[in-house]
């Protein structure tokens, strides 16, 4: 279960770390909708996953 929960929060982590750094040019870091797509992306990534696992 931890490493559903470690895979689930990992592409959210990763752009965390991305636009925690001083540095220009990081892709959705001046968007203003940036967070909700990741956001959504996570979320759809976790649905899918989920799904997947009931299938089998």
């Amino acid at each position: 279960m931890l490493t559903i929960v470690t895979v689930l929060a990992l592409p959210i982590n990763i752009i965390a770390s991305l636009l925690g750094m001083n540095v220009g040019g990081i892709p959705l870091g001046q968007d203003p909708q940036g967070f909700w797509i990741i956001a959504t992306f996570t979320a759809v990534a976790g649905w899918l996953a989920f799904r997947k696992r009931g299938e089998e």
